[in-house]
């Protein structure tokens, strides 16, 4: 995305956490971190107490970055992204642009770092009200997540669908054989998922539906 605006002629700067991907390159836009970048390993997602000191480092640096780049828009992405970007908004008077991509409810206590689960649930509900309410505008990933928004009372105008992009020529060079040698899958179909592995993502899901695959394709292998 950032690539893409960048081509469109607009001046994009991402304010981020330390740790990232080395293969993962941003190649136009400018990259502010809040410390020296460090390969991340072993990636963990939900709350922390080391990512609430993060998450007001991030915001000290959007903040200074507003000002210093003479940023028009606040552009927002995922929870963290969108409390930051409410209180940046606050205190630069920008406009903030939120990519909402989930639900707290779907994930808060399953991320078992608030107990009990019932305080868990109930914070995430609040969430799920309160952030919405400050966002000059809302781009939703999915049709579901759109529809919720609005059957909360969120303005439909307010609230586009924008479904998650690629770059269509990452896959013009598919390399398949080479993937097969290097982790021994021989002549095995595949089913392969690509996440991580915290129970919101239901999990279960996948491996009741693979046990369904094996019954038609005995030699399957899950990755």
């Amino acid at each position: 995305m950032s690539d893409t605006l960048s081509d469109m002629g607009h001046n994009v700067h991402i304010v981020t956490y330390p740790t990232g991907q080395e293969e993962i390159r941003v190649r136009r836009a400018k990259v502010h971190r809040t410390a020296p970048f460090r390969q991340e390993r072993n990636a963990k997602v939900g709350p922390s107490s080391e990512k609430f000191l993060r998450d007001f480092q991030l915001l000290w640096l959007l903040c200074r970055v507003i000002r210093r780049e003479h940023i028009d828009i606040i552009h927002a992405h995922n929870y963290e992204g969108a409390l930051i970007g409410i209180m940046a908004k606050w205190l630069t008077r920008r406009p903030l642009l939120y990519n909402a991509v989930n639900l707290m409810a779907d994930e808060l206590a399953g991320y078992r770092f608030i107990r009990p689960a019932w305080l868990a649930h109930g914070l995430a509900r609040g969430l799920d009200w309160f952030t919405p309410i400050f966002p000059n505008h809302i781009t939703a990933v999915s049709p579901e997540l759109q529809t919720w928004l609005i059957d909360q009372g969120v303005p439909a105008a307010k609230v586009d669908l924008v479904p998650a992009g690629i770059e269509p020529e990452l896959f013009d060079h598919p390399e398949p054989e080479k993937f097969r040698q290097r982790y021994q899958l021989n002549g095995h179909q595949v089913v392969m998922y690509t996440g991580v592995l915290d129970a919101y993502q239901r999990i279960d899901y996948l491996l009741r539906a693979f046990a369904v695959a094996l019954r038609e394709k005995p030699d399957a292998l899950l990755l």
